[in-house]
């Protein structure tokens, strides 16, 4: 699994395991066709990853606006893609 944008359910099975349900595609992904660049992970922002997409930190906290998240601390990751734009998973 190359983008966690894929996954539409986890689940944590009995033995302690997990199974993930995943949205159906038109055609399989591969790593090297599909590039992802890390934004934020552990509430650290990548800026060297901003400034290889052409971004700042002020256009990242505009996306964040824009999903109503108003700190760093509430965003669990959040990624970049050229094809599909920012993803973002918040802590619940």
């Amino acid at each position: 699994m190359y983008d966690l944008s894929e996954i539409k359910n986890m689940y944590v099975e009995s033995d302690g395991g997990f199974s993930i349900e995943k949205y159906n595609t038109a055609y399989p992904l591969k790593e090297y066709d599909y590039q992802i660049y890390e934004l934020i992970k552990n509430n650290e922002i990548n800026t060297d990853t901003l400034k290889h997409i052409n971004h700042d930190e002020h256009w990242l906290f505009k996306q964040l606006e824009k999903r109503q998240i108003t700190t760093i601390n509430d965003v669990f990751y959040a990624d970049w893609s050229f094809d599909r734009g920012i993803h973002i998973i918040k802590y619940k």
